[in-house]
């Protein structure tokens, strides 16, 4: 994973080629699509178009590259992120909100206007957190707050299922679900898959699997993230639909 400007995109994902390096590369970008009140300050009038221009470069570069693939939030990763977990998001926001305010007043204003049923007003209220705080700050304190019932911007699982498709095998598929297994309350369904997928051989590792992705359900993003990776390994040859 490397953080680069969007001006130095090409350069970096150039290296990726039948002559350079031959390991897929995922570039994560935004569109920048405004979604908040068009009065506001914080409204840009030209990022729209600059993110489409983004796209339209990116795509003439690496269209015929079989090694690069693109990856955009329509909007911002702030708003994509709220829109993904709005049902909860105070509880990733609320203790960056104590931080960063001391006014009582000010605090209880942002956590009801992050949580608005208003698109744009809740929209507004997470960029304006996210410009107070900065936006770099506000993504590693984010990362501290996240816990296993935070969903993931679908855009970004499509990255990581292009970008580790090469490395991944039923091994690891098995890793991921029992780190996942860990996290949920236990049921005697769950215990029995569980062992089933701790005990099955390299045969029937692929059905233990299959049977705890039904189980969890294609919602989960686990389930969603090795649905995206089998569209290119097919190593279960299967779908989990349910």
């Amino acid at each position: 994973m490397i953080n680069v400007g969007s001006t130095s995109f090409e350069y970096i994902a150039s290296l990726f080629d039948d002559d350079r390096i031959q390991r897929k590369c995922a570039i994560v970008t935004d569109l920048d699509e405004q979604a908040i009140p068009s009065e506001h300050r914080l409204y840009k009038s030209t990022a729209q178009e600059k993110g489409q221009a983004r796209k339209e470069k990116l795509s003439s570069l690496f269209n015929e590259n079989n090694w690069v693939n693109c990856f955009y939030a329509n909007t911002t990763f702030e708003i994509e992120f709220l829109d993904v977990n709005k049902e909860n998001i105070l509880t990733y926001v609320s203790p960056i909100i104590d931080d960063a305010f001391k006014d009582k007043k000010t605090i209880t204003a942002y956590k009801e206007e992050i949580q608005s049923e208003q698109y744009l007003e809740r929209n507004l209220a997470m960029l304006k957190l996210a410009n107070h705080v900065g936006k770099g700050w506000f993504a590693i304190e984010l990362g501290e707050k996240i816990d296993f019932l935070i969903k993931i911007p679908k855009y970004i699982l499509n990255a990581i299922a292009f970008a580790c498709q090469e490395i991944v095998d039923l091994s690891i598929y098995k890793k991921i679900l029992l780190h996942t297994i860990d996290l949920y309350e236990e049921t005697t369904e769950l215990s029995a898959l569980s062992a089933s997928l701790k005990t099955s051989d390299t045969a029937d590792l692929n059905i233990a699997i299959i049977s705890l992705l039904e189980y969890f359900g294609k919602d989960e993003d686990v389930v969603y993230l090795i649905n995206q990776i089998e569209n290119y390994t097919k190593i279960l040859y299967a779908e989990v639909s349910k």
